[in-house]
């Protein structure tokens, strides 16, 4: 409508209501969808499109919960917090997040460099890394100019760096780094029953 997307679905009142799709973001196969509701809430749809020619199994729509009814009410249901994106996946699924969140007004400004994982999410600021390489093609420097370089031999390192993501974890400030320790910016989840199961 109007060269906009646009999606009839259930709302938070149970009822099926016009949105528009604001942004598209996922990394192939999948594709996802986010709606922005008041108080700059971006939700993310539960379903999603297979990008997959379809000989692969793809060009179709799948549920993320395919036998589940989720009620309006529930936390999981599209338009509640657990599928919130700037609150639950934007921080590990976009690069240079600020979430901007305003608990006063229970409301977000978030903002970010790019809606998807970008070199910048795991490296750093990447400036002086282009201009090297622009500068010295075809020099043998062994200087990246990107803050985060990892290496095999320092695990502590890359656990600081990649815990930021890659671990069940609380936020503890919002003014975070990359670079910093782990344990400076985040809390660590313990091995509690309701969050780990043995496999």
């Amino acid at each position: 409508s109007d060269n906009r997307f646009m999606v009839n679905t259930e709302g938070p009142d149970g009822e099926l209501h016009d949105y528009e799709i604001k942004y598209t973001f996922g990394i192939e196969p999948l594709q996802q969808y986010l709606i922005e509701f008041p108080g700059g809430r971006l939700q993310s749809l539960t379903t999603a499109w297979d990008t997959r020619p379809a000989e692969q199994g793809g060009q179709r729509w799948f549920h993320l919960y395919p036998d589940q009814h989720i009620a309006p009410d529930d936390p999981l249901h599209w338009t509640g917090r657990y599928q919130n994106w700037n609150g639950m996946c934007a921080e590990c699924h976009s690069t240079h997040l600020q979430k901007n969140y305003d608990p006063a007004s229970d409301s977000y400004q978030t903002r970010w460099s790019e809606i998807n994982i970008g070199c910048q999410a795991c490296h750093g600021p990447g400036a002086a890394h282009v201009n090297l390489a622009t500068v010295s093609a075809n020099s043998k420097l062994f200087y990246s100019g990107l803050p985060i370089t990892f290496k095999a031999d320092d695990a502590s390192y890359e656990i600081d760096q990649c815990g930021r993501c890659h671990s069940r974890r609380r936020e503890l400030r919002p003014d975070k780094q990359i670079g910093q320790p782990l344990l400076d910016n985040y809390m660590p989840s313990m091995l509690e029953p309701e969050l780990y199961f043995p496999n």
